[in-house]
């Protein structure tokens, strides 16, 4: 499949690997975002995407999850939303920041559409060149070989003193040096760093 600007293959492990993490946000007026898990029975997103108490996450499986918000920070545009029973998912392993234009992925509910892998480069700590849109939000910043290094929190912006336009191949991101801060400064625990054997 070709997505962005380079290929990968439908069955491959990485992106396989990167779905399973990843779940739909839903709330009860059926706003769409995206999440991953980050331990058995909570996941990550962004913050304005979990801006109600009770959102819905759905796995790969198509199981649908309620939960509960129990962290959100307004500044760096984070929350964490828990549940009663464990996900049928497993969780991300957080990864090193990227260098800087190394290849990354996204996957995500962009406009409503299912699982959408998006391909890019990593710019810097809050950058990468991967298209994206309403329903990606939340959504796991991945490098190539499946660590987890982020979080889409938006579309960039071209400001002019005219106008301001968003630019649908850069989106902005928060780092998952800021979201493993934000989980340790929570309690919350996380699958730590990838270790290679």
């Amino acid at each position: 499949m070709t997505l962005g600007c380079s290929t990968v293959g439908k069955d491959s492990d990485v992106w396989l690997r990167a779905r399973a993490t990843t779940v739909l946000v839903r709330d009860q007026i059926g706003s769409l975002g995206t999440g991953n898990v980050i331990n058995p029975r909570c996941i990550i997103t962004a913050g304005h995407v979990a801006d109600v108490d009770d959102p819905v996450v759905t796995t790969a499986s198509g199981t649908e999850y309620p939960m509960k918000k129990v962290a959100h920070n307004d500044q760096d545009d984070l929350a964490v939303a828990c549940g009663t029973k464990d996900l049928d998912a497993p969780a991300v392993s957080f990864g090193p920041t990227p260098t800087l234009y190394e290849p990354v992925f996204t996957i995500g509910f962009p406009l409503g559409e299912h699982w959408v892998l998006t391909l890019g480069h990593y710019q810097d700590r809050d950058l990468i060149t991967t298209p994206c849109a309403p329903g990606n939000s939340g959504g796991g910043v991945f490098t190539s070989d499946g660590a987890y290094v982020g979080l889409v929190d938006s579309l960039d912006v071209l400001r002019k003193e005219e106008f301001v336009a968003p630019v649908y191949h850069l989106c902005n991101i928060i780092s998952g040096t800021t979201i493993k801060k934000f989980l340790t400064t929570n309690k919350i625990d996380f699958n730590h760093e990838r270790r290679t054997l």
